[in-house]
């Protein structure tokens, strides 16, 4: 009965503490596992928030660029890059470099001299080519997903924006390094260093990037063509594990979504990522060997010893037979810190010896093997208490972000009352002699600062529409304060227009760098007399001239000014244009909120398509005319909410009055 009660000890202590063992090492992989997915978003997040921070500064940078753009004629052989590369870097603190891509998706000119003559067709997605080509199509500010270069660890940051002439796409490339301390705490690689220092099983881990072949804890030269293949099949297939033994290590592949939809050749790229995890199996492997290894040997040695006793036995040793039997049974009911003790001088004594010994070392070997996993539950509650430190950071967080919510919001709400208060009501507009105006604005959720009015002064008459830059309440408040601006001018009976902006400009620079703002405004003003004379100044959209047939004509604003309150020194660019309105044409103002609304197809409703329906339904009042475009907008929407404001504003002349 000895030798089956220790072999069964043996192996129940074996597979006791093998499963311990086992559970200890899963747990902890698990809790690595969260743990790099957890940061990874925690990154994301964290990146997210810088890019709200300085894209404001990089629309405005796009500015000076242009300006330098029709300075030249559009010729951008004409442009000294350098020097404007000293300006940006100067005003945005950053090291930049200029790019200019044509319509073929070459770099034809830039500051960066390695990249010039690029070829982006070949090295690029698709996708990213059909983005690039929406770009140069449209009108916009358009910023890339804020990046971390893997050798130099720098923040990168590329954005776009297309000439007037759509000939060409500008890009800027920005190094933030003032944020590389901010950075060091978003640092994936280090964070996955980290989880390596922590996990002693852990040998390697790296991120791969799905489209730029970008790795983070690795070169890219290390990938091979069956790997990114591989990496590819992984984002394809959203497969969420996927295992791969090779030899003594386990290699687990974990997709991280990131919210990229494949179908949207808008969006900035958020491209997903494939977690490789490498874990070495060969410590748990060698302790769960050495554990076999001297639960066998200790079995052995009790089934020599118990032999070695069998031969011996007598009657004068039937008593220490007893002895060591119950001795057996102690141990057998797990009491190994019994010690047998045998009063005889022969044999016996020598299987006391062993039997204490055995019982020794099992005992010596439980307490080692209860420290190990002592340490491996310490371990995993440390990474317990820092995954529940870092939850309460992301918590704090999230309650900062409410409450600015809450603030925006609030800004929001004002803004909009703003806006509307300001609107010309139906009996001024109805007081206008010579025309029938009809007009109209919705202020987007996040009110986009479009302003409009209708003056009239000692039969005098003074139409006019703009844009403010950006969102929010100091939006509004730049819309008042030149609403106001204009009334007072016009009040005060100044007729000169170049004058007139002149003055109305430096007003509202002065009060944009009083309350800190970075915003300005398109402006378009329009004289009118009874008689059909009309005449335009200020920069804003297109003018569409409507003549009494349905024929439409375009007048390009682009030349008659500048952005009000974004140079105090402005006044040289300000010019006029006139033209004749007869009985039956009219005029029709607008916002860039009707031209760049997108439908569910990320399509633009365009000024081709306004133009035509204006043509097409020209002969109705100006109500008519307006209720039926807004209609076709909203049509074109369909369940998309507006980005930003939409105005409009119809203008027809009633009849030509001839004076004596």
């Amino acid at each position: 009965m000895v030798i089956p009660t220790v072999v069964l000890l043996s192996l129940s202590t074996y597979f006791g503490t093998r499963i311990g063992l086992l559970t200890s090492y899963d747990s902890l992989q698990k809790q690595t596992e969260n743990n790099a997915i957890n940061a990874i978003h925690l990154v994301d997040n964290g990146y997210a928030m810088l890019e709200k921070s300085i894209e404001h500064q990089l629309e405005n940078a796009f500015i000076p660029f242009m300006q330098a753009y029709e300075d030249a004629n559009r010729d951008p052989a004409k442009i000294d890059l350098h020097v404007l590369q000293k300006q940006f870097s100067k005003d945005l603190g950053a090291e930049v470099d200029l790019y200019i891509i044509s319509s073929e998706w070459i770099i034809e000119y830039t500051t960066f001299d390695l990249d010039l003559g690029l070829d982006f067709k070949p090295i690029v997605p698709e996708r990213f080519i059909k983005r690039l080509e929406n770009m140069l199509a449209s009108s916009g500010f358009y910023p890339e997903e804020m990046g971390l270069e893997t050798q130099t660890s720098r923040i990168r940051k590329y954005s776009y924006m297309s000439t007037p002439d759509h000939a060409y796409l500008f890009e800027l490339g920005v190094v933030f390094d003032q944020f590389n301390q901010f950075v060091g705490r978003l640092n994936l690689i280090q964070i996955m260093d980290d989880l390596k220092a922590l996990n002693p099983s852990l040998d390697n881990v790296r991120i791969f990037e799905g489209f730029q072949g970008r790795v983070y804890g690795g070169s890219e030269e290390e990938i091979s063509e069956s790997l990114q293949a591989f990496i590819k099949d992984v984002i394809d297939n959203r497969t969420e594990v996927h295992d791969i033994y090779q030899d003594d290590k386990l290699i687990r592949y974990m997709y991280i979504d990131r919210g990229y939809e494949k179908t949207d050749p808008n969006a900035v790229i958020s491209e997903p990522r494939v977690l490789e995890l490498t874990y070495n199996t060969d410590s748990i492997d060698t302790a769960l060997t050495r554990l076999l290894i001297t639960s066998v040997a200790i079995s052995i040695v009790a089934i020599i010893l118990t032999v070695i006793v069998t031969y011996v036995i007598s009657d004068r040793i039937a008593m220490p037979i007893l002895k060591i039997i119950d001795g057996v049974k102690q141990i057998e009911d797990g009491n190994l810190d019994y010690r047998l003790a045998v009063q005889s001088e022969n044999e016996l004594k020598f299987l006391e010896v062993g039997i204490n010994d055995m019982a020794g070392q099992i005992e010596e070997r439980n307490r080692q093997l209860e420290e190990l996993v002592d340490t491996l539950e310490m371990r995993v509650a440390y990474r317990t208490e820092e995954l529940s430190n870092a939850n309460e950071e992301i918590s704090v967080l999230n309650e900062r972000l409410q409450e600015e919510n809450i603030r925006l919001e609030a800004e929001v709400d004002v803004a909009r009352k703003l806006q509307v208060m300001l609107l010309p009501t139906e009996d001024e507009l109805k007081q206008i002699q010579g025309l029938d105006i009809a007009g109209f604005m919705e202020p987007a959720d996040e009110v986009g600062g479009d302003y409009y009015d209708v003056l009239q002064h000692n039969r005098h008459v003074k139409i006019g529409i703009g844009d403010v830059t950006g969102h929010g309440l100091d939006s509004g408040v730049i819309s008042m304060m030149t609403q106001m601006g204009v009334r007072t001018l016009f009040n005060q009976g100044e007729s000169d227009p170049k004058r007139f902006l002149s003055v109305l400009n430096q007003t509202i620079y002065d009060n944009i760098q009083r309350i800190k703002s970075d915003k300005n405004l398109t402006l378009m003003l329009m004289d009118y007399t009874s008689q059909g004379d009309i005449r335009l100044s200020g920069q804003h959209e297109d003018v569409i001239v409507v003549r009494r047939d349905g024929t439409i004509k375009l007048i390009d604003t682009f030349d008659l000014g500048m952005p009000i309150g974004l140079d105090e020194k402005s006044a040289k660019y300000f010019k006029a244009t006139s033209l004749k309105l007869e009985a039956g044409d009219g005029i029709v103002l607008y916002t860039d909120g009707i031209t760049e609304a997108h439908n569910m197809d990320k399509e633009l409703y365009g000024l081709e398509r306004l133009c035509d329906v204006i043509g097409q339904n020209w002969s109705q009042s100006a109500e008519g005319v307006k209720d039926t475009v807004i209609a076709d907008v909203r049509a074109w929407l369909g369940k998309q909410k507006p980005l930003d404001d939409i105005t409009l504003l119809v203008l027809k002349q009633k009849t030509t009055t001839h004076q004596a």
